[in-house]
């Protein structure tokens, strides 16, 4: 029951010539088959999916297999600390979107912020900066204001406690940690692009 046009364009590259389309057609979601390249590869190829990633103004969903989505659970990664300047209507819209997308599928809406200890970077001398831990007061102090913000963002989206994921750590590692315990089919996430000294 879908109407499908097809259009095909010979062009270069990519990235560009699907935005475009996107823009012709008005297009709301623009979906792709995420590209997996072996690893000696990477630095030799045009890397499409990070390109539109970056570049494309609609909401892109690259999928990685060909399974149906079915009554999943959406994995929402935000910062309610906005870190790299990222406008703060960000996670709003991360989470009308990973809600929209829940509701629609039946699934179940989840969130996620991972954040790292304060820690004090003193320079030596002809070495790297030497991590000195804080004071446990001021690092209690500062898990404190992350849970409030967190929380405080979770609550206003309704999103329960049990759907609540405040991992300390590196985001890359808190995304796979936290997409595999709640066996995720979506993640949405933000991506801010920048150029030159930017």
């Amino acid at each position: 029951d879908l109407r499908v046009d097809v259009h095909v364009d010979w062009d270069y590259p990519a990235h560009e010539a699907v935005i475009r389309r996107a823009a012709a057609i008005r297009a709301d979601l623009v979906v792709g088959e995420a590209h997996h390249h072996a690893l000696v590869a990477r630095p030799f190829l045009q890397n499409t999916d990070w390109e539109l990633i970056r570049q494309c103004p609609q909401p892109v969903l690259l999928l990685k297999g060909g399974r149906r989505y079915e009554r999943p659970a959406v994995l929402v990664a935000v910062d309610p600390f906005h870190a790299a300047d990222k406008p703060a209507s960000l996670d709003k819209t991360l989470l009308a979107s990973g809600k929209r997308l829940a509701g629609a599928l039946d699934g179940r809406l989840h969130l996620v912020h991972a954040w790292l200890p304060l820690t004090a970077l003193v320079p030596m001398a002809a070495s790297a900066p030497v991590p000195i831990a804080l004071p446990e007061d001021v690092e209690a102090v500062h898990e404190k204001q992350v849970r409030k913000a967190f929380d405080g963002l979770a609550a206003r989206a309704g999103v329960p406690a049990g759907a609540r994921h405040l991992v300390v750590g590196p985001v890359e590692a808190a995304l796979d940690t936290v997409a595999r315990r709640t066996r995720a089919s979506v993640v949405v996430m933000g991506a801010i692009s920048r150029r030159g000294l930017q």
